[in-house]
Formats: C-alpha cells, sequence, structure tokens
C-alpha cells in the first residue's frame, strides 16, 4: 500500500510567490474561466529570487516545475490525466530580461474528493470546504495517480513520486504527510 503526502513549496526567507501571467502582465487566474491550454506560455514575474528550485512557490492551483522535474515525473510517475501544461518563463519586469525559459506550469481540471468526512477536521463555507485542519484520506476514494489535485486545490503525491523527487535530487519539494484509512 501507497503512503500519500501533501505536496507543497519548500519556501524560503524572501516570501516570493509567483503567479501565470499572460504576456501582457495580467494575471490568469483572475480571468473568469482561464483557458489555459490556449496559451503558448505563461509568464512568471520575478524580483529578487536568484536562484529557482526544482518547484517553484506559487499562489495558486498549480505547480511550477523545471523542464528537468516535469520530464523526471512525467516519465516515471503516474501523473492524473486532468493534469495540463504549458512551458513556463521567468522574468524580470523591470529590465524586460528572461531570466529562465526551463520551466513548466502544471494545472489540473479537476479536484478529487478524496477526504474521509468523518475523520478529518474539516471546516465548510456555505457547503464547500474551505479549510482542512486534518486530513485523512479514504483509500477507496484515492484515484490511480501518483499526483492529483484534491480539495482546498492541494496537491496529493504518493510515495513513489517522493521516491522520484529524492531519486533526482530534485529541490524545493516539501512533503507532508497524510493517514489514509
Amino acid at each position: 500500500m501507497l503512503d500519500y503526502f501533501l505536496l507543497s513549496p519548500q519556501i524560503e526567507d524572501s516570501g516570493e510567490f509567483l503567479t501565470a501571467l499572460d504576456s501582457s502582465g495580467n494575471s490568469l487566474w483572475s480571468k473568469t474561466n482561464p483557458k489555459l491550454a490556449s496559451f503558448s506560455r505563461v509568464y512568471l514575474q520575478i524580483t529578487k529570487r536568484a536562484k529557482i528550485d526544482d518547484l517553484a512557490p506559487s499562489i495558486g492551483n498549480e505547480l511550477i516545475l523545471s523542464k528537468k522535474a516535469s520530464e523526471a515525473l512525467t516519465a516515471e510517475v503516474r501523473v492524473c490525466s486532468f493534469i495540463q501544461s504549458v512551458p513556463a518563463v521567468f522574468y524580470r519586469r523591470t529590465v524586460s530580461e528572461i531570466v529562465s525559459d526551463k520551466y513548466v506550469f502544471w494545472w489540473s481540471q479537476k479536484t478529487h474528493q478524496v477526504l474521509d468526512m468523518n475523520a478529518s477536521n474539516v471546516r465548510f463555507y456555505k457547503h464547500y470546504i474551505l479549510t482542512v485542519n486534518k486530513w485523512v484520506l479514504r483509500r477507496d476514494l484515492v484515484p490511480d495517480y501518483d499526483i492529483f489535485l484534491g480539495p482546498t486545490n492541494k496537491w496529493i503525491v504518493s510515495s513513489i513520486f517522493k521516491s522520484v523527487c529524492l531519486e533526482w535530487n530534485l529541490t524545493g519539494f516539501h512533503f507532508e504527510p497524510v493517514e489514509i484509512i
């Protein structure tokens, strides 16, 4: 049986979070129902960061992965079929400088409801899950993937995913164990 983890970027002291922009510098998430697949690439504006990990910190429900990480994970783990990707470019707007074009932007078109609602500690707002204070997954609800998007836009990954990250020496990944029953 596999163990599962909540995936998040390891945050440095700079506190700089990223979000996807179009070529005009407008946030893609601020648009109604963004059709991200229609973009040939997304832009990520950075100001402070000199080094960018294989998993960059973001403010949304996306994953910003290095090409190395994206290729390793795509080749070695079962990626949810609802996850899509486009190339990503890091740039500094103040000097119009492309810092790196060696990243890939992943997002999911589906959120999987995998919580055991009796064992988890969940806070609701108008019948929607607002926060989860204690994560307990129901094994029968967990899809047969090594990475998928769960409730409250949290990425859930298997121990296989974690092993691949360690084997490939991928940086920036933080794994928080979750209970599964």
